[in-house]
This record gives C-alpha cells, sequence and structure tokens, in this order.
C-alpha cells in the first residue's frame, strides 16, 4: 500500500496501516517523525481495503481512541453491533470533518454519524489531538476528518472495485456488498484534468441478544429470604428481562470530484460532491416488566430456596449483600390465575431509521507569487433525518430463575402456577391480551453554508519560514419536528382486555434459537408477540389493523395522528416544532519557524483563532393536564370540609394543557481568543521530544440547546384517617361513598424534563501534549505521550428553578427545569505509548512479522457543584439522585491495542484485538433513572489476504472472534456498590471478499 505524499504528508503524524506492506510502514514512520503536529492517521490507500464494518470500528485501532457498542450511551437496553459514540483521551467533546470542513447531520444532536457513512468512500481518516490555529474549532479531545479520495491522487486512468460476502453466525443471512472507483487524469494545452466517480452499496444484517436487570432494592422485607440470611442487609432486583434485536442496515455512498489545474501550476480548482445515505431498521422482541423501575415502593418479590447472595463480612445498608442468583417469584396473586405470579409484556418493538446527507464543495488554490498563495473554499451541506417507531406491548404471567454469579446471566422463565406445564401455558396464545402501545415520529433537516479563505506567505529566512492567517464564516439552521413517546393502554385484565387467540392475523410466534450463547432460555423460547409485519408500517396501520383484527377500542392509546390540534397533513403540534439557527466567525494567524543548523534542530509554529459564536433556539412550552376534580376539591362530598389547605386558583390554572411555540432565545454572543503553540526538538538523530498547547472549545450539541418544556404538575395529598372519617359520619372505611377525597393537597412542584438550554455556552480547554519519540530502525519506533486537559464549563444535567409564564392567561409560576447547564471543571491527564517493530532484529526471516500496540492511561478529577435541592415530588427526579458523582461520561482508565500482522508480499495477515476498562456510560438511565456504567471490554478481529495477480486480491476476515459478552452495571446507593444492569452478545461475523485494481 502506498502513502500519498505532499501536503498530506506533512501532516500525518502517526499512521496505523491497515493492510500495508513493509515500504509503506517505513513511509509511516517517516510522516510521524518529520510531521510537525500531533495527529493520526488510518489510511486506505488501496480501494476498500479498511477491514472493519465502519469507520466508527477502523477508529479504536488508533492511540487513546474508544467506541462505545451501543445505539445511544443512556440507554443500555438497545446494542448498537456496529458501534456508536467516539471518544478521544477518555472524553466524547470530538469534532467531526469531512475534507477539513464541517460534517453535519439531521440527527438530534447535529452531529455527522460515522456509522453513516461507507468506509469504502473514505481514502483516510484524520485524528487531530491537539490544535494549530488554522483548524476549525470545536474539538475539545480531538478532531476527526474525513478525507475522501481524489482524481489527482493517482495518475492516468483507474479502475478499481471490490465485493463481499459476510454472515453473521446469530443473524444467519448473507450480506452483499460492492464498491467501484474510476478515476481519470488527462493533460491538455488548457491545463490539467481529473475526474473521479466513487459508488458504494453494502448491506448489514446483525442480532443482538440481550439480558437486563432491574433496579436493587434494600429488601429486608423479601418473601421467602432464606435463613442464613435473616437479619442482613440484602438487595434484590424486582425482576429481569430478555430482547432479540434484529438489525438491518444498507448504506449508499457516492463521491465525485473533478480537479483542474493550470499548465504553470499556479491554480488549483477542486470541486467535489459526497452523498451518504444509511437506511437502518431494526425490531426486537422483548419481555420485561411493564413498570418503570425507578419507583420509590418496590414491586414485591419472593425468593426460591435457590437463592444465593454476594455478602460482605458485615452487611450493611451502604455495602448490603446483593442477590446473584436463584428464582424470583410474585409475593402477590396476579391476573392469570389468582396465584403469586409476575407479570410482564410480551412486546414488539420496530424502528425505521432514514439519514441522508449531500455535501458540495468548491475549493481553489492560488500561488500568486513563488512565497504567497492564496486558497478560497466554500461548502453547503443539506441533511435529513427521519424516524418512524412503534412498539405493542401483550401482556403475559410469568417467573424467572436467573443467575449472575459469572461474566455474563443465565435466564428462564417458568410459571410457577403451572409446574410442569409452564411450556404449555407460554405456548397458548389465549394467556396474552394486548396490554399498550406507544409511537414516535420524528422528520429533521439541516443545512450549513460556509466560507473559508487562506493565505500563505512563506520567508527566505532561517528562523521564521512563513506565516499563514485566514478568515472563515459559517452559518448552520436545524429544523426539527419530533414528537414525544406517546404511550397508551389498549387493554387490561379487569376491562377491555383482546387477547392473542381472538387475532391470529397481528400476533406471531417467535423462538428465540440459541439464545445468548445458549446458555439461557434453556426450558422454553417460544413466545407470543404482536406481529413485526403489522408494526413495520407505522402506528396509523397498526391502529387499523388493530381494529380489523377485532381488538376493543383502545382504553387511552391513539396514534400521534390523530391527537386533538395536529397541523394538517403531519402528525406532529405546534409545540412539537424547534428551530436552531448557529453563526460563527473566525480568523487566525499562524508564524512557522525551525532552523537545522541550531545545536538542537527544531520547528513548530504558534497562533492565535479569534472565535465569535451567536445562537438563537426556537421551541416550545407544553403546559400540564389539568389537576383532577379530586385534588381540586370539586365534586367533594358534602359532610366533609374544603380542603385545607387546596391547590391555589393560578396554580390550578396554570395547568390547563396549553401548548404553544416560546419566544426566540438567544444566548449572548460568545467572543474567545484560542492561541496554539507547537514545537519538536531534534534531540539525538533517532530521539525527538514534541511540545504542543492549545486552547480550545467545544460547542454544544444540537439536542441540549434546543427549548423544550415539557411540564407536568405534581400534587402532594394528605389522606383522612379513618378516625376522622368516622368523625365525618363514615364508619365504614371498605364501603365510602363517592366524593371521599383527600384531607389536604399543596403543590409539590412543577416539572419539565430533558427540557434543553438555548443559553448553554461552550467549554472551553486548556489542552497540554510533550511525547518523546524514538525511532530505532527504519521500522522500529518506540513513543510515549502525555497529555493534559484542563476543562471549564463542563456540560452537566441540572434541575435548575424557572419562572415560565402561560400566555393564554398570563399566569406564572416556577418550575423545575432538567436541562443541560455549564456547571464545574475537569482535569483529564494520562500517557498513551505506542510501539510498532517488526522482528527482523532477531532473524531475517522474521522480518516478515510484526506488531503494532499501543496503551492509554487516563485519570480525571472533576468538580462538580452541589446539586440544588429537589423542588420537586417526583420519584424519577429524587431516586437516586447521587449529588456525589464527579465520574465523566465516556472516560475508560485503561485503554490498549495489539496487532500482529505478517506481510511477506502476497500474503497479509493481520490479528488485532482492543480492550478498555469500566466507564461511565450515562449519569442518569433514562430507563432506570440512576448512573449506569459499561463494564471492561475486549474485542478481537483477523484478517487475510492473498494477491492473486497485479489486479486481483482474495481475502477473509471474522470478527467478534472472542464471542464477546458487554456488560453494563448501574450504580446503587451514594456509597458507588453497583448492580448489573444488561447483558449483551452478537454476532460473530465472517465474511470473503475479492478486490480488483486496474
Amino acid at each position: 500500500m502506498a502513502v500519498s505524499t505532499g501536503a498530506y504528508a506533512q501532516d500525518a503524524l502517526e499512521e496505523v496501516i491497515v493492510i500495508g506492506t513493509k515500504a509503506s510502514l517505513e513511509r509511516a514512520q517517516d510522516i510521524k517523525r518529520n510531521a510537525d503536529t500531533v495527529k493520526d492517521v488510518i489510511t486506505a490507500t488501496d480501494i476498500g481495503s479498511l477491514p472493519d464494518k465502519s469507520i466508527v470500528e477502523a477508529l479504536q485501532r488508533i492511540p487513546g481512541v474508544a467506541i462505545e457498542r451501543f445505539n445511544a450511551s443512556n440507554d443500555p437496553d438497545h446494542f448498537g453491533v456496529e458501534g456508536g459514540k467516539v471518544v478521544v483521551r477518555g472524553l466524547n467533546r470530538v469534532r467531526a470533518e469531512f475534507n477539513g470542513r464541517d460534517a453535519l447531520s439531521a440527527r438530534g444532536d447535529g452531529g455527522l454519524s460515522f456509522s453513516d457513512i461507507p468506509p469504502e468512500m473514505v481514502g483516510r481518516v484524520e485524528v487531530n489531538k491537539n490544535q494549530t490555529a488554522d483548524l476549525i474549532e470545536g474539538g475539545v479531545s480531538g478532531t476527526i476528518n474525513l478525507v475522501t479520495r481524489k482524481p489527482f491522487d493517482t495518475d492516468g486512468l483507474v479502475l478499481g472495485g471490490t465485493i463481499k460476502a459476510s454472515e453473521g453466525h446469530l443473524a444467519e443471512e448473507a450480506d452483499i456488498s460492492a464498491s467501484g472507483l474510476i478515476s481519470n487524469t488527462w493533460d491538455s494545452e488548457a491545463g490539467r484534468f481529473g475526474a473521479l466517480l466513487s459508488v458504494t452499496q453494502s448491506e448489514l444484517n446483525t442480532r443482538s441478544d440481550g439480558i437486563g436487570v432491574y433496579n436493587y432494592y434494600d429488601n429486608n422485607g423479601v418473601g421467602g429470604l432464606a435463613s442464613e440470611y435473616q437479619g442482613q442487609d440484602v438487595a434484590v432486583p424486582t425482576s429481569a428481562s430478555f430482547r432479540m434485536q434484529q438489525n438491518s442496515r444498507d448504506r449508499l455512498g457516492v463521491g465525485a470530484s473533478f480537479q483542474w489545474e493550470s499548465t504553470n501550476e499556479d491554480v488549483l480548482i477542486t470541486a467535489e460532491f459526497i452523498h451518504s445515505n444509511s437506511d437502518l431498521t431494526w425490531h426486537e422482541n422483548f419481555v420485561e416488566h411493564p413498570e418503570q423501575p425507578f419507583s420509590g415502593t418496590p414491586r414485591a418479590v419472593s425468593l426460591g430456596d435457590d437463592q444465593q447472595f454476594d455478602c460482605p463480612a458485615t452487611s450493611s445498608e451502604a455495602n448490603p449483600c446483593l442477590f446473584t442468583s436463584g428464582t424470583l417469584v410474585g409475593s402477590t396473586p396476579t391476573w392469570a390465575d389468582n396465584v403469586p405470579t409476575l407479570t410482564h409484556t410480551a412486546a414488539t418493538r420496530v424502528r425505521h431509521d432514514e439519514a441522508e446527507v449531500s455535501d458540495y464543495s468548491l475549493n481553489g488554490k492560488f500561488q500568486i507569487t513563488d512565497n504567497f498563495s492564496i486558497e478560497a473554499d466554500l461548502q453547503y451541506v443539506d441533511a435529513l433525518n427521519n424516524i418512524v417507531d412503534t412498539t405493542a406491548h401483550g401482556k403475559i404471567a410469568g417467573d424467572m430463575s436467573i443467575n449472575m454469579e459469572s461474566d455474563t446471566a443465565q435466564l428462564d422463565f417458568i410459571n410457577t402456577s403451572q409446574g410442569a406445564n409452564s411450556e404449555a401455558y407460554f405456548a397458548d396464545s389465549a394467556n396474552y391480551l394486548f396490554r399498550s402501545s406507544m409511537d414516535h415520529v420524528s422528520e429533521n433537516s439541516a443545512e450549513s453554508l460556509a466560507l473559508a479563505v487562506d493565505a500563505e506567505y512563506t520567508f527566505d529566512d532561517d528562523l521564521f519560514r512563513g506565516v499563514k492567517f485566514g478568515f472563515r464564516r459559517s452559518e448552520r439552521e436545524q429544523d426539527i419536528r419530533e414528537s414525544d413517546y406517546n404511550w397508551g393502554e389498549v387493554g387490561e385484565v379487569w376491562g377491555n382486555a383482546t387477547y392473542f387467540d381472538a387475532t391470529p392475523d397481528i400476533v406471531e410466534q417467535v423462538t428465540f434459537n440459541d439464545f445468548h450463547q445458549g446458555d439461557s432460555l434453556t426450558e422454553y423460547n417460544t413466545w407470543w408477540f404482536p406481529a413485526v409485519d403489522s408494526l413495520s408500517q407505522g402506528s396509523d396501520e397498526w391502529s387499523e389493523a388493530m381494529a380489523a383484527a377485532g381488538v376493543a377500542t383502545p382504553t387511552s392509546w391513539s396514534p400521534l395522528s390523530e391527537r386533538s390540534g395536529v397541523v394538517d397533513g403531519t402528525t406532529f403540534l405546534p409545540s412539537e416544532y424547534y428551530l436552531v439557527d448557529e453563526e460563527r466567525t473566525a480568523i487566525y494567524a499562524r508564524l512557522d519557524f525551525g532552523s537545522d543548523e541550531s545545536a538542537l534542530p527544531f520547528s513548530g509554529n504558534v497562533g492565535l483563532r479569534y472565535v465569535s459564536y451567536d445562537r438563537e433556539s426556537t421551541g416550545a412550552n407544553n403546559f400540564p393536564s389539568p389537576f383532577s376534580n379530586t385534588d381540586l376539591g370539586i365534586g367533594r362530598h358534602p359532610n366533609l370540609p374544603d380542603l385545607d389547605p387546596g391547590l391555589p386558583a393560578d396554580v390550578a390554572a396554570f395547568a390547563n394543557q396549553e401548548s404553544g411555540i416560546a419566544e426566540v432565545q438567544q444566548m449572548d454572543t460568545v467572543n474567545e481568543l484560542l492561541p496554539s503553540a507547537n514545537l519538536k526538538l531534534e534531540l539525538t538523530d533517532n530521539l525527538l521530544m514534541r511540545l504542543a498547547y492549545s486552547r480550545a472549545m467545544f460547542l454544544p450539541t444540537m439536542d441540549k440547546v434546543r427549548r423544550n418544556f415539557v411540564i407536568e404538575g405534581n400534587a402532594s395529598t394528605v389522606d383522612f384517617t379513618a378516625e376522622e372519617l368516622a368523625g365525618y359520619g363514615f364508619t365504614d372505611p371498605d364501603n365510602l361513598p363517592d366524593g371521599i377525597g383527600p384531607k389536604s393537597v399543596s403543590l409539590a412542584g412543577f416539572t419539565a424534563n430533558s427540557a434543553g438550554n438555548p443559553l448553554l455556552e461552550p467549554e472551553m480547554s486548556d489542552n497540554i501534549d510533550v511525547s518523546l519519540e524514538w525511532y530505532f530502525s527504519d521500522l522500529g519506533s518506540l513513543t510515549a505521550t502525555y497529555f493534559n486537559q484542563q476543562i471549564e464549563g463542563f456540560h452537566r444535567q441540572r434541575s435548575t428553578p424557572i419562572d415560565v409564564t402561560n400566555p393564554s392567561n398570563g399566569i406564572t409560576q416556577q418550575v423545575a427545569v432538567t436541562q443541560f447547564v455549564n456547571a464545574g471543571d475537569a482535569t483529564i491527564e494520562g500517557l498513551e505509548l505506542a510501539l510498532q517493530t517488526t522482528f527482523g532484529w532477531i532473524a531475517e526471516p522474521l522480518d516478515n512479522i510484526g506488531i503494532q500496540a499501543s496503551y492509554t492511561y487516563i485519570d480525571a478529577t472533576a468538580r462538580d457543584d452541589q446539586q440544588p435541592e429537589d423542588l420537586t415530588g417526583r420519584e424519577e427526579f429524587t431516586f437516586r439522585n447521587f449529588v456525589g458523582l464527579t465520574d465523566l461520561e465516556g472516560l475508560s482508565e485503561s485503554n490498549y491495542n495489539f496487532t500482529l500482522f505478517f506481510d511477506n508480499g502476497p500474503i497479509e495477515a493481520r490479528l488485532a484485538y482492543t480492550y478498555r476498562s469500566e466507564f461511565l456510560m450515562h449519569t442518569r438511565d433514562e430507563i432506570a433513572f440512576s448512573p449506569v456504567y459499561g463494564e471492561a471490554t475486549d474485542h478481537l478481529d483477523a484478517s487475510i489476504s492473498w494477491d492473486i495477480n497485479d489486479n486481483f486480491t482474495l481475502g477473509l476476515e471474522a470478527n467478534n472472534l472472542l464471542d464477546e459478552v458487554t456488560q453494563t452495571s448501574i450504580q446503587y446507593n451514594e456509597e458507588g456498590v453497583l448492580t448489573p444492569r444488561s447483558y449483551f452478545v452478537s454476532d460473530q461475523r465472517i465474511g470473503l471478499f475479492l478486490k480488483a485494481k486496474f
């Protein structure tokens, strides 16, 4: 594999060779040694040579870079097989670029999802870990730049293509991917011309199996507790769940570029078009308990005789005995057959997520004189993202046996009331009923326009080598139309119930084959669920299908499109429209210097970048539903006195369920100066030192700044005692008349959760890098880099009191708004070690075998301002709201990579291993409302290829050779005790590919 030269060779610092030869490894080491900036690079000079399923997976091979394998870090119930979020040096404050320009998407956060981009489109991926003045602001921990191919990268006609077939052992479906490229250059009297067209189409079908564990509770009163645990503090989960998620992803990528260079090579014009379309459809079947598990009064469970606990020497409330295995059984009779049994939903969820990005750019480079050049760049991007998400819940009774004593979990469901007949019970659709439905849709768009002008003047001087200066202006707009998750009841056993056996056309049996490595659902693995096909077209069609099948009219659910006040022709209320506008202006100057004649040869640069940043946000206020008649004292029995106290009139009037667009909120203009400095010292012929400093800024993601106040009112009541009721003539507490309400009602508070903060400001960071690099042979290097980041204004979620006025009546109330604010600071420091060598120094035949290895250690300290006293009585705000949590999301203390490669010319092979230690995924899990952690995980991949001749290469790839179990844990108490949260396994995948190049 060749490595491009010229300007690229001046920029690259470190290169991880994906499919390499000894010559390209030597060149990579030269680039690293001669570069003057801190940068890591993955190259794919050969067409289609990136070995991973996505760019995200390729990035994890770089020192200091780690990935998460969940669709969202705050949702550990949905595993993302390809990987999702990228963190650099322990932080997700990463900027994404396309060819050194803004990368944009219409997703909620506005940032590029790397999994949406076909890896075959990309010529190289650059990771900048520190800043120079000419780099665009926005990345505190790093900037990831995707660089596409250009026609002038190679001379003459180039034709190439790759076809790959792969299959996962769980999905059991063959996937075909293909890519092709044609590029040509030609000379004429008008100058040199070049054109390139690349097209890639890929499909990927995957399956992941998950076991979830609900919150643990201090549950000394648990039924059936064995005598050996009596009197001890014990913690027991209320339930467990299992799910099987099947993903189908299609990606289309198109890249086209045209280049022209004048005959005297003084002018170079490049026009590019990049288009990516990612279409992800996934569905899951899952069985779980239907209630939110943050309730302060947990559902009562009883334990079987097989119970096991992990106990400390002395148990306490702060350090209890933790349940590790046994049978969980209901403690109270259920609807199934009036015996103690746990109840669960048997549910199906279908989600369709389509993302499209089109990037147009025009670049001109002009050599005005031998010393002076100008570059102008214009970019326009437009993006779309549409999501349709539909869920239907059935209901079934069952108990469970779970074992979590190893690194994975084994789970089986039984029905204790049926005993040996459990299999027949679960197989009978008459035991399932339709319980509820939920739908969600979003239709988002975004666009941006950017203009940059850069100039460079080089000096004929022994010390000062040149100066660069430039200007950049960008405007970005994101238009969000997004519904809430619209849940409603369809029926229940005590009313409006419809059982599955009466609706065979919209239900189906699903078998969980080889579930969770074959260790779970061994007793029974076939269940009834709402049919995927009936849900796949959206909630309107699902509603029609239920009606046609004879399901009773839902108790409280109707599709989003049938809500009162929906804008004509849409499924959205006026209050579900959000608009965020962002404008940035930057100017910079950079001075390059160096000397080859001094006692210690050196080179470097110093610079200053000025940034002006403006943003405004339009959102919505959704006011609470009216308080109940009981809470308002309406219909109160005449024998009872008035509520004392009752809700004030203005409080009652504030909650009138009005909604509408909120006023535009504009943040104060942010003006920042961002200095930077880089220095490289040649200590000896083979040893050099690098010093780098920069002040960087991380801009808030779009989802954190759009206004969305969904306000809820919370009343606190005090009931009459039996003695007090008797004093008013009600002597039979089991036979009370209508109109018996509470004794008093007071306002617990108005709340708005996940509301967004239009006034959120950027995080600021001072970054330092110090490295030593020893080059002991043409193919041998050992490097060590110390890094330190001091971050101010860290983005954290807070419950903040804000006065909100209801425009329909002018009444103002204080609302506890949960939103991101600038709170506290953080220090991140660490060490990166990297080694690259072949073993020819041991014996000449071993010169074809080598290693690339890296280890990153990260330590962080954070100061988190004490959270204010909770302003509401809602349990999801008060439940496990740990004020002492200072861990940083995404930060693992240890990360390491090890790659063993073989290259003798026609045959190349690679075995690549990655590891990351435990890390905080999210401070507030959206399901269990507590901090959730990702446990330590490792990954092993392999590939081998054979050059049949100069034109054709045949190869084999294998992913997830360790059959990894990805585990998460959740925080139980303020002291930091962790309990199991989820366990996931996914496909082991094998692929065969054929590449051609002419």
